[in-house]
């Protein structure tokens, strides 16, 4: 394994490229992500029960995506990984626009939700050795990137996607599948600066997740952030609204202030939190959360402006949270992981956040079920002080050098 030797800047062309690649394939996720549900339904004829299952298929397959990534990741590098990956992607997401059948559907979000899962651990890969200064600098650029990619791409498929024409969602999804054929093309330059998988007997194909202690400490809170905060915003904002019978535009303002805020916040909080350690950035991270819930829950009864104006507030302390999780999470791992390891540690992380994404529905969809939704806040705030607790500790089992914050 051969890192970038010289210290590229986080202005640099291939931190510029691994950005973009970024940036193109979130348009097309932001496209076309939040519609599948509605475009089974309505132009596949799926029931809705049906449908929504579906949906989760892809989430299931990168369970096994995921750390699959990793291991390729180490052993062929993360330029040929993400190649594969992202053609897989492509190949499904396109046939999803043209699938009819039950099983064809099934199929092409099986094999699309395969390639991006496998690409993810590669991209981060090529992002932690791009810049090994400025690694928190790198992935806070990177939520920035995505985000600004999602909520661009949610807003061209409103252009694109009309309800009552099945060929738009037809379109949509070639779109989508070309997005990742983009980012293939932004990687491309990086084929020889993000470095070479082992290629052999270094990194065996067993233990896709390493023995690392602090690894699994980070992966165990990573479940914990996606579940209480960080995987919430389309279910536990949502639930709170339908059973207060509010108007579903509190949903879009909540998501609007939400996005704002990472676009707005991100760069002037690193330069806030440079030299910080980064434990105690996932320590207040998990405070915003915690606020995040009791804010929506003094939100409950109140006038529509009221309401509206509580969610907003808690939808942008949740923005907060994963701008600090955006600096600290990612590049720690990223400081912690052997070279020759990288992939397998960044697939690890990303796996514990997939875990968290199928959890969180659950638990909120299983309380909200037992119409306890005063209950989900309160489990929802109260596991997030404990989570803080637990960055702390962490704290003395991480050297300093790889926990204080980059610029």
């Amino acid at each position: 394994m051969h890192e970038v030797t010289s210290r590229q800047s986080t202005s640099s062309g291939p931190v510029r490229w691994a950005l973009a690649a970024e940036s193109a394939s979130a348009f097309g996720t932001g496209m076309t992500g939040p519609l599948l549900v509605i475009y089974l339904h309505s132009a596949r004829g799926l029931p809705l029960g049906l449908a929504t299952v579906v949906g989760g298929v892809s989430a299931l397959i990168s369970l096994l995506g995921n750390p699959s990534g990793g291991v390729l990741t180490d052993r062929f590098g993360p330029w040929r990984t993400a190649a594969g990956g992202l053609v897989v992607a492509a190949l499904g997401t396109a046939a999803l626009g043209v699938a009819g059948q039950l099983w064809q559907i099934l199929l092409a979000v099986g094999v699309g939700g395969l390639g991006l899962s496998v690409s993810m651990p590669a991209q981060d890969t090529v992002l932690g050795r791009l810049s090994p200064e400025h690694r928190s600098r790198v992935f806070a650029l990177r939520s920035l990137v995505f985000n600004a990619g999602l909520g661009v791409g949610a807003l061209a498929g409103t252009v694109v996607i009309d309800r009552q024409n099945p060929a738009s969602f037809t379109v949509a999804y070639v779109c989508d599948a070309l997005t990742f054929l983009v980012a293939l093309c932004c990687l491309a330059p990086l084929r020889h600066v993000a470095g070479r998988g082992s290629g052999g007997s270094r990194t065996p194909w067993i233990s896709p997740i390493p023995a690392d202690p602090r690894l699994l400490r980070l992966c165990a809170l990573q479940v914990v952030f996606t579940v209480v905060g960080l995987g919430q915003i389309q279910y536990a904002f949502a639930g709170w609204i339908e059973y207060h019978d509010a108007s579903p535009r509190l949903m879009s303002l909540a998501f609007l202030a939400n996005v704002a805020t990472v676009v707005i916040v991100q760069m002037p909080a690193l330069r806030v939190t440079r030299g910080r350690l980064r434990t105690r950035l996932m320590a207040g991270m998990c405070v915003c959360l915690a606020l995040v819930w009791l804010v929506t829950l003094v939100s409950g009864g109140r006038s529509q402006l009221s309401m509206g104006a509580l969610l907003a507030i808690a939808a942008a302390l949740l923005g907060l949270g994963e701008i600090l999780h955006a600096i600290s999470l990612p590049s720690l791992v990223n400081e912690l992981a052997p070279e020759e390891l990288r992939g397998r540690y960044n697939g690890a992380v990303i796996l514990a956040g997939t875990t968290g994404m199928i959890l969180g529905p659950v638990i909120t969809g299983g309380l909200l079920q037992l119409n306890r939704p005063y209950l989900l806040m309160m489990i929802l705030a109260g596991a997030a002080l404990g989570a803080a607790a637990l960055c702390l500790r962490l704290e003395r089992h991480v050297p300093r050098a790889a926990n204080a914050v980059d610029g």
